[in-house]
């Protein structure tokens, strides 16, 4: 049980640089939170818009984009916009109710693929080292004296 609990956090502790990597696609909007996935190209708006200022207005944090965009206008209630105005000049999003939203990945240099463990892994794992043919995975902290041939 103390290993779950170990491996829970290890995971917990990597959402928020794991979420700088993780953007939707909105298909139907159904499964795409409006506060909280990153389907705006400056973040997700739970970074500008607080918990509070959702519930003044009457809006519930587990809003997806489908809630709150009809016939491809945005229905955002006029206090949040006065108090956000950004959100007037925020395109809405075409839903395409035959798609699902989809979860991409975008690497370290921005490119946008599907995400896969192994794109995941190649950006967020430590830069390899090749010392005389030799693979070494992190051992600069073991041996600090080996040249370092990265950043």
């Amino acid at each position: 049980m103390n290993d779950v609990c170990w491996g829970w956090k290890k995971i917990l502790m990597c959402r928020d640089v794991v979420r700088d990597h993780m953007v939707i696609r909105i298909g139907n909007g159904r499964s795409t939170s409006v506060w909280f996935d990153n389907w705006y190209f400056l973040g997700p708006l739970c970074q500008y818009i607080s918990n509070r200022d959702v519930f003044d207005v009457g809006l519930s944090l587990s809003c997806k984009i489908s809630d709150i965009v009809l016939d491809g206008e945005w229905m955002w209630p006029n206090s949040l916009m006065s108090t956000f105005e950004f959100l007037m000049h925020l395109p809405p999003p075409l839903l395409f109710y035959d798609r699902q939203d989809v979860a991409l990945w975008k690497s370290g240099n921005d490119k946008v693929c599907p995400f896969s463990v192994k794109s995941a892994w190649s950006d967020m794992s430590p830069p390899s080292l090749f010392f005389h043919g030799v693979k070494l995975f992190g051992l600069v902290k073991i041996f600090p004296n080996l040249p370092s041939f990265y950043g």
